[in-house]
């Protein structure tokens, strides 16, 4: 009798655990689905957690939920976009900003080989929604206005496609597969990856005179390892002379800055008082410069004027990317250049000022070119010049 009963309680035992092992494995399996149909399930496309939020691959949120993804990998950058919103995640920094740059505190992962998203963050940015929905295995289930059936008659209708999704994952290796596909599991398009354009080279370009807040842009640029081009404005006295003299010893280029009423002036006077200007230069630190950039844009100088700066020995430069700081929270100002530089591999010159918000648009973009890795150089004399009449003289 003593031995019926201890068999007992092993077969017992033995079913307790066969149920407690079946239950596990049904709650460690998520599927997704997305609008009406079932995502292929894998270890690569099943759902995670991280950080008590729910992760998905970026895949799933590309094709028919209307949202584009840009990958690209040498960089480790992922840019979503749609309904006139972009979130830009730089993946191992841990950053994510909006267009607005507003930041985020739900970054994306490396998981299982791939880029994962967290689902909350791209649903209520992209105007999605999401469900958990409990069944003998759950489902995350993300829809835009396409989907047509409820929760409920999504599961109700999928009992069979997911008792075979289920056991094909289950399956030993060489007798299913871990990831099926068949003809009645739909597959989601995998996303394009494609390489975000940069600048080739992007010169910063300060123009006006020093002001109070140009010692904390020298600091900026300091603890980033940047250099900037500081075009002083001609008829400036140089009147913060320490200024000056840092930015000579600090490596950063000289130019000159003309006024926007410049075209009224004669062409010989023009030259002249930019000579006047090298001469105070030559006086406070030793240098001068050949470097000239117009306030409005050289196309706005005659012939004739262009045609006397280039008999002096000026070069003519414009800024292609005006951050309008001076108009405009650094947030913003910020993002139009930001905006423009993921558009064009075209070297672009931008301009800034020593404005309040100068130093803070300056971090924001050497915080981005430094996760970028776009590189930046000063603008020296022999470079050929970029302005929009195309003078390279």
């Amino acid at each position: 009798m003593k031995y019926i009963k201890r068999a007992l309680c092993i077969a017992l035992v033995t079913v307790l655990l066969l149920c407690a092992a079946q239950v596990s494995a049904a709650q460690s399996i998520t599927l997704t689905a997305v609008n009406d149909q079932f995502l292929p399930l894998s270890d690569s496309t099943m759902p995670a957690r991280k950080s008590g939020e729910m992760y998905v691959p970026y895949s799933v949120f590309t094709g028919t939920l209307g949202i584009s993804a840009s990958y690209n990998a040498s960089q480790k950058t992922l840019i979503l976009s749609g309904q006139s919103n972009t979130l830009t995640f730089y993946i191992s920094e841990g950053y994510v900003y909006d267009q607005n740059m507003t930041s985020y505190a739900q970054p994306a992962y490396f998981i299982n080989g791939g880029v994962y998203l967290p689902v909350k963050l791209i649903c209520s940015r992209f105007g999605l929604s999401y469900s958990v929905i409990s069944s003998d295995y759950p489902v995350l289930r993300i829809i835009n206005d396409n989907a047509t059936l409820s929760d409920h008659a999504l599961i109700a209708g999928s009992a069979e496609t997911i008792r075979k999704m289920v056991a094909a994952y289950q399956a030993p290796s060489g007798e299913g597969g871990a990831t099926p596909s068949t003809p009645d599991i739909p597959v989601a398009p995998p996303a394009v990856e494609e390489r975000i354009p940069q600048p080739s080279v992007v010169y910063l370009a300060f123009t006006g005179a020093p002001t109070e807040q140009t010692p904390a842009i020298l600091d900026t640029l300091q603890e980033f390892g940047r250099t900037a081009t500081f075009f002083l404005a001609a008829e400036d006295p140089l009147s913060r002379g320490d200024d000056v003299r840092r930015i000579v010893s600090e490596g950063h280029a000289l130019g000159l800055a003309v006024t926007a009423d410049a075209h009224n002036a004669d062409p010989e006077t023009l030259v002249q008082s930019l000579d006047a200007q090298n001469g105070r230069l030559l006086l406070l630190c030793g240098v001068t410069t050949r470097l000239v950039m117009v306030e409005n844009g050289s196309a706005t100088l005659s012939q004739a004027q262009r045609d006397a700066l280039a008999d002096g020995g000026y070069r003519l430069w414009d800024a292609t990317l005006d951050s309008r700081d001076d108009s405009r929270t650094a947030f913003r100002a910020a993002r139009t250049v930001l905006t423009a530089f993921q558009k064009s591999s075209d070297p672009a010159v931008v301009r800034l000022r020593h404005g309040a918000q100068a130093d803070g648009t300056l971090t924001y973009i050497l915080r981005y070119m430094q996760q970028t890795s776009i590189q930046h150089s000063t603008i020296q004399l022999s470079d050929t010049p970029i302005n929009a009449v195309g003078d390279t003289r």
